[in-house]
């Protein structure tokens, strides 16, 4: 599966990535100012927040900028549900 730069494998591992942001940036300006903030970074970026920081969810109108199949779009959904983590944990896997 590939998600504009990003390709995983069957386990939803990454295995290599690139920046989509970097495809829109025009656009970019545009979603913030209809979701009214001043500021897009990506969650799982984010080493801390805190508590009493406002977040809005823009990923939906990011994602229809770019072509997706439906796979693709079931995933993305998912990933709405899940807690963000360091790509380091992500991408562990022990010895087994």
């Amino acid at each position: 599966m590939t998600i504009d730069g990003f390709r995983f494998d069957q386990n939803a591992k990454i295995v290599e990535h690139g920046d989509p942001m970097r495809q829109i940036p025009d656009d970019l300006p545009g979603i913030a100012a209809a979701a009214g903030v001043d500021l897009i970074v990506s969650q799982w970026e984010v080493p801390y927040r805190a508590p009493d920081v406002e977040v809005t969810d823009v990923t939906s109108d990011i994602v229809a900028l770019f072509v997706v199949d439906e796979e693709t779009a079931g995933f993305l959904a998912q990933m709405a549900d899940v807690e963000p983590m360091p790509l380091e944990e992500l991408l562990y896997q022990p010895e087994q």
